[in-house]
Order: C-alpha cells, then structure tokens, then sequence
C-alpha cells in the first residue's frame, strides 16, 4: 500500500494504539472499511511512522537518570512516548527494573 494511503488515517491510527492503548490487531479491526492491508504492512508502517508503545533499555535507563537529578533538584518530571504521557507507576517499574547499579557507590 503506497503511503499517500496511509497518511488521511494516521492521527487515527496514532490515537488507536498510543492514546487509547490498543493493540495492533484492534487497530487493524477499527480500521478494516477504511485500511485494507496485512499484519505486516500495518507493523511496516507503524514503524516508518516511530508508534511504539515501548521504549528500549538505553532509553529507560537515561530516563531514569534525568528522573532521579531533576528529583534532587527538587523538580517533577513527566515521561511521555510519542506525546502519550506515561503512568507514574510505569514509570517507576520500568525505571527500576532498566537500572545498572554501578559499583563503587
């Protein structure tokens, strides 16, 4: 599927499975009258557009850090994926479980 047939139907499709949390078969289903394509077309293009509903371990690790100086500091912080703002409690999980102690502390 050429992507000028994509684009009329990616805010939806953001707002589907980033805002609304669902998966990518119920995106597939919600849009099926409007986006006929398969499985991986739709994990194609989601790709080429950045959705991910996950970050990777660098990426939890050097939130982690910002976290923690901006809390000594004395300042709030918010974590957001793809302008999606992320649970407090995921946050915290995620953090603690990407964390590297380091030795010597």
């Amino acid at each position: 599927m050429e992507s000028h047939r994509w684009e009329p139907h990616k805010a939806t499709m953001q707002k589907y499975f980033l805002t609304e949390n669902k998966t990518l078969d119920e995106v597939m289903e919600l849009m099926g009258d409007k986006v006929h394509a398969s499985k991986a077309q739709y994990e194609r293009q989601f790709k080429k557009w950045k959705f991910r509903k996950h970050l990777k371990q660098p990426d939890w690790a050097s939130a982690g850090r910002i976290i923690e100086k901006r809390k000594r500091s004395g300042k709030p912080s918010y974590v957001y994926i793809d302008g999606v703002l992320i649970e407090t409690k995921k946050i915290r999980k995620e953090t603690s479980r990407h964390d590297r102690p380091t030795y010597g502390q």
